[in-house]
């Protein structure tokens, strides 16, 4: 941890990491977005996730098996406030989901959700919103805070 104090300065507001140089105190930005959106901290050759550095800059311990959860979604960056410990399983549920799609064969939209790896039917309606609803009451219901609706 205190390596991670002394080689990095934090901005609160953004969550984005600097390095800093202890002799010129240089400060440039220590990470970039990767291919899958998240932004990668390189220490010692050894590559880390930032927002799993940013959440133990805060904490002052790493997560351990823990992941760390994006609350409002990883577009919305690394802040502190948009961070939050989560198992895999309550991770997964926060993804984004239409929740439902359309059945050409009956001109019906099916409302669906996953949950401890089985998909789940919610009905049948005659439109999106209404599929969207039934989505939303049992992401809910299913998933409490970790409900991404």
């Amino acid at each position: 941890m205190e390596e991670l104090w002394e080689k990095f300065a934090l901005d609160p507001f953004t969550g984005n990491l600097y390095r800093v140089s202890p002799r010129n105190r240089h400060e440039a930005l220590a990470s970039r977005p990767a291919y899958d959106g998240y932004r990668r901290v390189r220490i010692r050759k050894q590559r880390f996730k930032a927002h799993r550095l940013v959440w133990a800059w805060i904490n002052g311990k790493d997560p351990g098996c823990l992941q760390i959860d994006h609350v409002t979604g990883k577009e919305n960056g690394d802040a502190p406030w948009n961070l939050r410990t989560a198992t895999h399983a309550q991770n997964t549920g926060n993804q984004k989901s239409r929740g439902w799609d359309y059945d050409p064969k009956s001109g019906n939209y099916r409302a669906r959700i996953r949950h401890n790896r089985r998909a789940i039917s919610l009905g049948t309606y005659g439109t999106p919103e209404e599929a969207v609803q039934a989505y939303k009451k049992a992401a809910l219901a299913l998933r409490g805070e970790f409900a991404r609706v």
